[in-house]
């Protein structure tokens, strides 16, 4: 332990190398995304396992903003027709619109 105690304190950290850099990650998103390249054709060319690009295109996806993460709240909130209106409160956090009866 004492070993991994002056590690720490050189300000290294344990576990595996990275096998893509950052910059690599990110080309492999983006041609990914763009569909230039599949998944499968990204992982023979940066020579790593399918699996590889899989994870980096998964992690990507589950941080990407959603289109109502992108949009302001007034953007949001705002009714979309003249017969709906906004629930109360904690109904309009979560983006549900309230209906208002046919006269």
């Amino acid at each position: 332990m004492a070993g991994l105690d002056a590690a720490r304190q050189e300000g290294r950290i344990g576990g595996r190398h990275p096998k893509l850099s950052a910059q690599q990650q990110s080309e492999i998103r983006k041609m990914v995304a763009r569909g230039g390249k599949t998944a499968a054709d990204a992982a023979r060319l940066f020579k790593v396992h399918p699996a590889t690009v899989s994870r980096l295109v998964a992690r990507a996806e589950a941080s990407a903003p959603t289109p109502n993460e992108m949009q302001s709240d007034s953007e949001r909130f705002k009714p979309n027709s003249s017969h709906v209106t906004l629930a109360p409160r904690a109904a309009r956090s979560m983006n549900w619109p309230v209906h208002k009866p046919a006269k």
